[in-house]
């Protein structure tokens, strides 16, 4: 302002009274009634830091599901075999051998069987366990939603021992007192072997 002031064109000379009648209307208070502009430039930005900040509390609690949805598929991506799974594998093997099969295949006849004996529906039970675990269909197995429900398990158990006695694999004897073999089920070692 200082430098149009000081150049003496037309142009600085219309410029510097607009100022003054500026400067003027504020010093009269006519300027005053005018806030109605400032009033509402004020509320819309209130309004839109609102909605900002609601956004941003609505995003960090999707990343917030977000971390928990990988640390329980972290967490199911690292579980171990359960104790009962330890002890059907070795009757699986068995079935397997017999015949002749893959475990894919051996799970799809168990799977059927499951349905046709019981009248199931396996696809929704294995849904649902996706859903209550927060996983997709292709990061767990029908066998992981029966291995979680105890009488599905305990099912899939009588229907593999009956093949396993129908098939003369093994006895009713032998699957009742079934246990997996440790190194405590090696023979015995004499005492004059063991000094030497």
């Amino acid at each position: 302002m200082e430098i149009c002031r000081w150049s003496n064109k037309p142009k600085a000379d219309q410029f510097m009274d607009w100022c003054w009648d500026i400067v003027e209307k504020y010093r009269n208070g006519e300027l005053i009634a005018d806030n109605s502009t400032i009033i509402k430039a004020i509320t819309s930005l209130a309004e839109t830091l609102a909605t900002l900040s609601n956004t941003v509390s609505a995003m960090q609690q999707d990343i917030s599901e977000v971390k928990q949805s990988q640390k329980s598929k972290s967490i199911a991506g690292t579980k171990y075999p359960s104790t009962w799974y330890k002890r059907m594998k070795p009757k699986y093997e068995l079935l397997m051998d017999y015949f002749d099969c893959s475990r894919k295949e051996l799970y799809s006849s168990i799977y059927k069987e499951l349905e046709d004996t019981y009248g199931i529906d396996l696809n929704q039970i294995w849904e649902d366990y996706c859903y209550d675990n927060r996983l997709c269909k292709d990061e767990c197995y029908p066998m992981d939603a029966i291995e979680h429900n105890q009488r599905l398990r305990e099912a899939t158990t009588l229907l593999i021992d009956t093949a396993l006695i129908t098939h003369g694999l093994q006895t009713e004897e032998e699957i009742k007192n079934f246990k997996r073999k440790t190194l405590f089920d090696a023979p015995i070692k004499r005492k004059e072997v063991l000094a030497q």
